[in-house]
C-alpha cells in the first residue's frame, strides 16, 4: 500500500549472518531511510569483523538520490549488491552506472524472506 505521497512506504530487514551481513529492502528508499540504513551500517561495523556486506534489492521499489550516494559509496567499499529480479537489475544498474544480470543468487536469507511474504500476503485478513 502506498503512503500519502504516493511511495511505497520503505522498510529493511538486517541479517548479521555468520558469513556476510546482509541489508534486504523493501518498498522505496527514501532520503530518510538512507540514513536510517546508515545508522544501521555504522551501529554493526563494530560486530561484523571483516564479512563482506550484502544489500538485497530485490522488494526495492526505488531510491532517491541520498540513498544512492550511499549505496555507490558502499559497492565502491566493496558491497555486493544484488536482486534476482529486472526490476532490482535495473536499480542496481542505476546506482553503479554497469549494467546487471537480473538473476542473482539469493542468499538463504532473502529466499526466507520472499517466503515469509508470499506467505502472509497469500492469507486472508481479518
Amino acid at each position: 500500500m502506498r503512503n500519502a505521497g504516493g511511495r511505497d512506504p520503505f522498510s529493511f530487514y538486517m541479517h548479521d549472518g555468520a558469513r556476510d551481513l546482509c541489508f534486504t529492502l523493501v518498498g522505496e528508499v527514501s532520503d530518510a531511510g538512507a540514513g536510517e540504513l546508515e545508522q544501521a551500517w555504522r551501529t554493526a561495523q563494530s560486530t561484523i569483523a571483516g564479512r563482506p556486506l550484502i544489500v538485497n534489492f530485490a522488494r526495492a521499489t526505488g531510491v532517491d538520490q541520498q540513498a544512492r550516494a550511499l549505496f555507490r559509496a558502499w559497492h565502491a567499499s566493496g558491497a555486493q549488491l544484488e536482486g534476482g529480479t529486472p526490476a532490482a537489475a535495473a536499480l542496481i544498474a542505476a546506482i553503479t552506472g554497469r549494467a546487471v544480470n537480473a538473476v542473482a543468487r539469493p542468499t538463504w536469507y532473502s529466499r526466507l524472506a520472499s517466503a515469509f511474504w508470499r506467505r502472509s500476503a497469500a492469507q486472508p485478513k481479518p
